[in-house]
């Protein structure tokens, strides 16, 4: 078995253009990152077309309550979890984990004098921008006690907010 381990690491490493050693390393980072933590808190994984039929069966209006109730909850919940504090690092680190890993969207941050916009890019339509939209206000709002503007595009959302009081 650890032959054949060592083969499909070699073919891995060498489809990607990586050497062994990195491929091993990034398999180790995603573990202690990701794997670990959601298998610990009962993630599910599923397929790309089962998600974008899935959300398809609910309306503008649940994704957007749904979005709201997970997102006063979930957000909070997972960075206690994982960071054991809540702060706007923490907070920000749960997004880039989410976004490196998940599968749901790749997210950017750019900081400004007194206040953060984030983006948040994916590939499943405004409805799923809906949901991602309220759930992240949602979370900024439970988790920082920050109000927060968003803006929904088909394939994005735009979250501003201000980190000074």
């Amino acid at each position: 078995m650890k032959d054949d381990i060592d083969k499909s690491l070699l073919k891995i490493s060498g489809e990607e253009d990586i050497s062994y050693s990195s491929l091993v390393s990034q398999i180790f980072v995603k573990h202690i990152e990701w794997d670990h933590r959601t298998e610990k808190y009962g993630y599910v994984h599923i397929s790309k077309a089962f998600f974008k039929g899935f959300i398809e069966l609910l309306t503008d209006n649940q994704l957007i309550d749904v979005g709201k109730k997970l997102g006063s909850s979930l957000p909070k919940e997972f960075i206690m979890f994982w960071w054991k504090q809540i702060n706007i690092n923490t907070f920000f680190e749960y997004i880039d984990i989410l976004s490196k890993y998940a599968g749901i969207f790749q997210s950017e941050r750019i900081e400004f004098t007194g206040h953060d916009v984030i983006t948040l890019h994916h590939e499943y339509g405004r409805k799923w921008s809906s949901f991602l939209g309220y759930y992240i206000q949602t979370a900024i709002k439970t988790c920082l006690n920050i109000q927060s503007k968003i803006d929904l595009t088909d394939n994005s959302v735009i979250v501003k907010f201000n980190t000074t009081t």
